[in-house]
C-alpha cells in the first residue's frame, strides 16, 4: 500500500502517535550494526559525529537541518562519570567510555538514585512545610555558588504576593493574572510593578495555548480528510479566532498576545508580522481565499464578517444556524461543555457536528 515507504505508512500505522521509521531504524542498527562483519564482531565503536574538543566541550555534527534538533540534543544532561561509570574504563582515544560496550547494567541500577553534575546539592526535603533545602556543591566544575544555601517553598499562586511583602519569600516566580498584579501594584507606594517594596522583572513564558478541533467528530459524513470537512472545521475556527482579543484582553491584560503560528514568538523561525506576505493571521482569509477582515473595523464589524466568511465555507442553511448559534454563546460570554447538532445536506447525508470548549472561558 505504501510501496515500502515505511515514513509514509507512519502517520496511519502508528496506534499511538509514535514514529514508527526511527523506532525500526533504532532497533535495526541496535541488533545489526555489531553483527555487521566490517565491525569484527565489536559493535559500533563510537559515532563519528560526536566528538570531545576539550575537557568541558563536546561537538555534535548533525545529517541535514531541523530546527528542533538543538532542543532534543542539548536537552542531555550532564551526569558524574564517578558514579555512573568506571574511570578505570574511560579512555576516549581507544573507543572506552566508562562503562564495557553493551553493559549498561550500573546505570540502569541507580535510576532511582540519581546524581547530578549542577550548582547545587539536595540536603533534605521538610515533607509538613513543603520545603526543599539544597546547599552549594563544593565541586561543581565552575566553582561553588555565592549563595551557600537555597530554600525552595512550596506557595499556591495566590500566596506569592504576600509571601514577599511579609518577608517569608524573599523571591518568586508568578504566573500573569490581573488580580496578582493589581496587589503587586498596590503594595509598592508608587503604584507601578516595581517600587520600595517588590520589584518584577518579567520575562516571556516559553509556552503557548491552542485550541484544537477533532476531526474525528467534525466532519462531513465521516470523511474527516474531504474538502467539506476541512471547511467546516475553518468555519468554526474562523468564529473562535476573531473572539480570541477579547478573551485574552479580559484574562491577561497587557501580558499576552495573540499567536498565529504554533512557535514561540522568541524563537528565531517564528513568523513576524513585518514579514510580508508570507505572514497572515490564522483563519482570516474566506473560502475563496481573500481577506475577510479590512483595517480599520470595529470589534462589532468584525463579528460580523468572520459569521459571513463561515457561512461562506458551507452552502447549507442548517450550518448557518450552527454558526449562529455559536457567535451568540461567544457574544453572550458563555460557554457550551459540549453541543451536538444534526444538519442534512442536500444529498441527504446526515451531518454532524460536535465541538467541545471545556478549556475556553470567558471573563
Amino acid at each position: 500500500m505504501y510501496n515500502n515507504d515505511i515514513k509514509a505508512a507512519f502517520p496511519y500505522e502508528s496506534a499511538n502517535g509514535t514514529d514508527v521509521f526511527s523506532v525500526v531504524q533504532y532497533d535495526f542498527i541496535r541488533k545489526w550494526g555489531p553483527l555487521d562483519p566490517e565491525m569484527g564482531g565489536q559493535g559500533i565503536p563510537n559515532i563519528s559525529g560526536i566528538t570531545k574538543v576539550n575537557e568541558t566541550t563536546i561537538q555534535v555534527i548533525l545529517k541535514g537541518y531541523n530546527t528542533a534538533d538543538v532542543y532534543s540534543i542539548l536537552g542531555i544532561s550532564i551526569t558524574p562519570l564517578h558514579y555512573y561509570g568506571d574511570i578505570n574504563k574511560y579512555d576516549y582515544g581507544h573507543n572506552k567510555f566508562g562503562f564495557d560496550f553493551e553493559d549498561l547494567s550500573k546505570q540502569l541500577s541507580l535510576i532511582s538514585k540519581p546524581l547530578g553534575a549542577g550548582p547545587y546539592t539536595f540536603v533534605s526535603f521538610d515533607q509538613q512545610n513543603g520545603i526543599v533545602t539544597l546547599v552549594a556543591n563544593n565541586h561543581y566544575f565552575k566553582g561553588a555558588p555565592l549563595t551557600r544555601v537555597i530554600h525552595f517553598k512550596e506557595t499556591s499562586n495566590d500566596g506569592i504576593v504576600s509571601g514577599i511583602t511579609n518577608g517569608t519569600l524573599d523571591i518568586s516566580e508568578i504566573y500573569y493574572h490581573q488580580t496578582r498584579y493589581s496587589e503587586i501594584r498596590a503594595a509598592n507606594s508608587n503604584g507601578q510593578y516595581t517600587g520600595d517594596v517588590i520589584t518584577t522583572n518579567m520575562v516571556d513564558n516559553m509556552g503557548y495555548g491552542y485550541m484544537g478541533l477533532n476531526a474525528g467528530t467534525i466532519n462531513v459524513a465521516g470523511e474527516p480528510s474531504s474538502t467539506a470537512s476541512r471547511n467546516l472545521r475553518k468555519a468554526f475556527a474562523t468564529i473562535l479566532a476573531v473572539h480570541r482579543n477579547d478573551s485574552i484582553a479580559a484574562y491577561y491584560g497587557e501580558a499576552a498576545k495573540i499567536l498565529d503560528y504554533s512557535i514561540l514568538p522568541t524563537s528565531w523561525a517564528s513568523p513576524q508580522p513585518t514579514d510580508p506576505p508570507d505572514y497572515s493571521v490564522a483563519f482570516s482569509v474566506d473560502v475563496q481565499g481573500n481577506p475577510i477582515y479590512t483595517p480599520g473595523m470595529t470589534p462589532d464589524q468584525r463579528y460580523a464578517a468572520a459569521r459571513q466568511a463561515a457561512l461562506g465555507f458551507s452552502k447549507q442553511q442548517d450550518i448557518a444556524s450552527v454558526m449562529g448559534v455559536l457567535l451568540l454563546h461567544l457574544k453572550a460570554q458563555k460557554c457550551p461543555t459540549r453541543s451536538s447538532y444534526l444538519a442534512e445536506e442536500p444529498e441527504t447525508t446526515l451531518l454532524l457536528v460536535q465541538f467541545s470548549l471545556q478549556n475556553l472561558h470567558y471573563k
